[in-house]
């Protein structure tokens, strides 16, 4: 009875900020969405109120239809035919998924019709159909944070290629068993992280080579904790094909540890590299 009464509350609360004009507006029609929770470290269920208001001057020529993030019709909703000052409401469950955690927003549509003004060549009144997707942001907050380098971002054929995965647990448990499954393009090999203890970070590096075509990566990652396995993925990204790119500059050179063999072998591949990009050019007279 408790939680009968808050929702009924939250949904006086959704009405409320609906009538405000602080919801979607859409001609004649305004739409409030409100979520249970806004906040996620992992896939969850959560209710969700949605209300419709026609607000205009005349009823809706037609029926207002409901659809979930999957695009499929809400049939508890209905088909109202909204009149003046009408609304109609819809409370319900939705399993928020890792894809619409990964976007930051849970999208809803409504699909209604609406006379324009105008008239046909017939004498009559022209209606005009209305699809409005409405979202809400939310934030997700999981225990795993993971964070993607690619070096380069373009390479020539035969050039090294490296993608490293740094992956830090920002949560107060430990989190086992994480599983970095890569793209094909970049390895077929599954990086693994048996333990990372609260505040720790571990690194996984996949290596591969330019061939003659853009590389893609993305990745699909899996992990336990306090008894649950929970997932991420981490979007595509892709690594051009150059022909023309220079070599990937050498990370953490210290020349004044350097021998005078290898820095002059340094200065030597540096100046072949320059002749290969810009080509060689004659000294004019006088120089």
């Amino acid at each position: 009875m408790k939680k009968r009464l808050v929702w009924i509350l939250t949904l006086g609360a959704a009405l409320a900020l609906l009538l405000m004009g602080t919801a979607f507006a859409a001609d004649d029609v305004r739409i409030g969405m409100e979520l249970s929770s806004s906040e996620f470290t992992s896939p969850e269920k959560i209710h969700v109120i949605i209300s419709v208001i026609n607000t205009g001057s005349e009823d809706l020529p037609g029926p207002v239809r409901l659809y979930d993030p999957d695009g499929k019709q809400i049939m508890e909703f209905g088909e109202p035919v909204l009149g003046v000052g009408e609304n109609k409401s819809w409370m319900g469950e939705w399993e928020v998924t890792q894809d619409q955690l990964e976007a930051g927003r849970i999208t809803f549509r409504a699909r209604f019709s609406v006379y324009t003004g105008d008239t046909d060549a017939q004498g009559h009144r022209v209606i005009v159909k209305k699809r409005r997707d409405f979202s809400r942001k939310i934030t997700y907050n999981p225990p795993l944070a993971v964070r993607r380098t690619i070096v380069p971002e373009a390479a020539r054929e035969g050039q090294a290629v490296t993608v490293t995965y740094e992956a830090a647990n920002n949560g107060t448990e430990d989190i086992t068993n994480v599983r970095i499954r890569e793209n094909g393009d970049i390895s077929l090999r599954e990086g693994e992280i048996a333990l990372l203890r609260p505040g720790e970070t571990e690194t996984v590096t996949f290596e591969t080579a330019m061939g003659s075509a853009d590389l893609t990566s993305e990745a699909d990652i899996t992990y336990d904790t306090e008894g649950t396995v929970l997932a991420r993925k981490i979007a595509n990204a892709v690594i051009r094909f150059d022909p023309d790119a220079p070599d990937a500059a050498p990370a953490g050179i210290d020349l004044g540890a350097m021998t005078e063999e290898e820095l002059a072998d340094l200065i030597s591949r540096a100046a072949e590299e320059l002749r290969r990009r810009y080509g060689t050019k004659e000294p004019a007279d006088g120089e």
